[in-house]
């Protein structure tokens, strides 16, 4: 599934893909318990649509809630 839209923000030696947490709410599977990259995502993608091969992966959420 292919959803949602994002921008990146490089910050010094950072980069940051900032996107809507609610889209995880919608996409989230029934073994999900909240609002976390530990399960039931394999992975958490963003691209240009124009390179869709130049992609950046997200390896965790900076305001993760597992209660949400």
């Amino acid at each position: 599934m292919k959803l949602g839209c994002g921008f990146l923000l490089k910050f010094n030696q950072d980069t940051f893909a900032v996107t809507a947490k609610h889209l995880i709410k919608f996409i989230k599977s029934d073994e999900m318990e909240g609002v976390s990259l530990d399960n039931g995502i394999k992975n958490w993608m963003l691209f240009n649509l124009n390179k869709p091969s130049e992609n950046v992966v997200v390896d965790k959420l900076l305001n993760e809630n597992k209660n949400e």
